[in-house]
């Protein structure tokens, strides 16, 4: 990034562009340091809702995987299946 110096609307110090996050639409008012105190202090008030958030994050994702995970990753491991059930069982291969 560029050496230029920003203000920070929490702490008031002059820093430079490279300690402030990058948004969506450009830069942050805080600074890096400030923006983790606030999230470290909003856990505190309410940690549930922080890990709620968190939780949700996670399923999303997990369904993401999985959804762009083919079927036939899983084929092996069905094929392993029904061979041992044969086996076990004696009867004729389950496809």
């Amino acid at each position: 990034m560029t050496d230029q110096l920003r203000r920070c609307k929490t702490c008031g110090a002059f820093k430079p562009s490279d300690d402030y996050y990058r948004g969506p639409f450009g830069g942050f008012v805080r600074c890096k340091a400030c923006c983790i105190a606030a999230r470290k202090a909003a856990y505190k008030r309410n940690p549930e809702y922080t890990k709620n958030l968190v939780r949700g994050y996670r399923a999303a994702a997990k369904a993401r995987r999985l959804a762009e995970t083919p079927d036939d990753t899983q084929a092996p491991f069905k094929s392993n299946l029904s061979e041992m059930a044969r086996q076990r069982v004696g009867g004729p291969r389950i496809q």
